[in-house]
């Protein structure tokens, strides 16, 4: 769906989202009227969570629930709404210039590498798990969150 959105719908948004990424509750509008320094009313959060919903970028649980953000939200938001850091890019490509330099590197520590520079950057846990054949080839690698 192509939905242009203005300035008002995009602070909504990028605030709600920011809300339910710490909170994983759904957001009301007292909260980013609270929380986020957006200078608009409650009310008018509440109409840009109407015209966000109807686009699909937000939807309600159930109807005295707040706004939780859709697949379609995260991904203007992603794409459209945050703003790359240098300071974490220069993070970024340092530790994976130290982990996954080498030409001779087999899989394994390709792998490991990969896994240690997630976990540093996430805070989180990671884990890997290695093919059972001595001759294998890395297609792809996915990252799953819960």
């Amino acid at each position: 769906m192509s939905f242009d959105l203005n300035q008002r719908h995009q602070q909504i948004l990028r605030a709600t989202i920011r809300q339910y990424i710490s909170t994983a509750e759904p957001v009301g509008s007292k909260t980013l009227v609270d929380g986020y320094n957006l200078n608009i009313s409650p009310a008018t959060i509440r109409s840009g969570f109407a015209t966000l919903e109807k686009a699909g970028f937000l939807y309600q649980p159930h109807t005295s629930a707040g706004r939780v953000p859709s697949d379609s939200g995260y991904r203007v938001y992603v794409d459209r709404l945050i703003q790359p850091s240098s300071t974490i890019g220069r993070q970024v490509a340092g530790l994976l210039a130290d982990k996954l330099d080498g030409d001779a590197r087999s899989v394994e520590a390709t792998l490991r590498g990969a896994v240690e520079v997630l976990a540093t950057l996430s805070g989180y846990i990671t884990m890997i798990t290695l093919p059972q054949s001595r001759r294998s080839t890395v297609k792809h690698i996915r990252a799953i969150g819960s």
